[in-house]
């Protein structure tokens, strides 16, 4: 099966005074989003990803501009009717993208919906489990580490990992992304962000932040603190505290540089 990602980015506007809606121009897909940001209104982004079997004339999946045309045609025009009407709670918003977009390119069927309100939080609704919708949020952290083997000799340590064997360490400023999944409760929403980053804070940000990992963490003087094992951990002493009745934690993703990283669930 082959999945299709396409980016659809825009700006809602609405006049408050008079109650109109600037309807979004139409056209192909801007790189600052069509239309582009201007004050007064705000700025998101869609992506559509799509499954199915490439077609062997074009070579496509879909045409993205079949893609473009149908979010901005039924898409964008429900997401500034309630941005306007201030009801765009996460459940409402992607249950109505669904049942809007879920029939628009026969063929293909619609795998996941992302919703990107800024660069640190995103909503998104998957097939696989219709019900449910995760919410995903970013948060920062710098520390020290080695990567060091004590089973293996100095001269293999170094072969293994380079300079990341540096006896005095080395620092990375990491990206954290925790994700939770479930029902949303009456309001829309699985958990208020305020308690979410007051949790990860308590668990994990204050804990490592600005640590040198293999001395002063508890976990990793016996754990090799890689992005695989910093992703695993965290998602072990996140596990217990984020478990509510309607949600529960779907995974972790750990960011060492922008080019790797590393996702962990269970």
């Amino acid at each position: 099966m082959m999945l299709l990602t396409r980016e659809v980015r825009f700006t809602l506007k609405a006049d408050r005074m008079s109650g109109e809606l600037e309807v979004p121009v139409t056209g192909h897909n801007g790189h600052g989003g069509i239309p582009a940001y201007d004050p007064g209104g705000c700025f998101f982004v869609l992506r559509i990803t799509l499954a199915g079997s490439v077609d062997p004339v074009s070579s496509y999946l879909r045409s993205i501009t079949d893609i473009d045309r149908e979010v901005r045609d039924k898409a964008i025009p429900f997401l500034q009717n309630l941005w306007f009407e201030g009801r765009c709670d996460p459940a409402t918003v992607l249950k109505g993208l669904k049942d809007r977009l879920s029939e628009s390119w026969r063929g293909s069927s619609l795998e996941k919906i992302e919703w990107i309100l800024t660069p640190y939080h995103s909503v998104e609704w998957i097939s696989s489990e219709p019900q449910m919708i995760r919410v995903s949020q970013k948060f920062e952290f710098s520390a020290a580490h080695r990567l060091h083997n004590p089973s293996l000799s100095d001269e293999e340590n170094r072969r293994l990992f380079g300079k990341c064997n540096n006896p005095y360490g080395h620092g990375h400023n990491y990206e954290l992304e925790v994700t939770l999944a479930g029902d949303p409760d009456t309001t829309g929403v699985l958990m208020p962000l305020s308690i979410l980053e007051k949790i990860v804070h308590q668990q994990v940000i204050d804990p490592l932040d600005h640590k040198f990992l293999n001395l002063e963490v508890e976990a990793f003087k016996t754990c090799n603190p890689s992005v695989e094992n910093i992703a695993r951990v965290i998602f072990g002493w996140l596990q217990s505290p984020l478990k509510q009745p309607n949600c529960r934690l779907d995974r972790v993703t750990v960011w060492e540089t922008p080019k790797t990283w590393a996702t962990y669930s269970e």
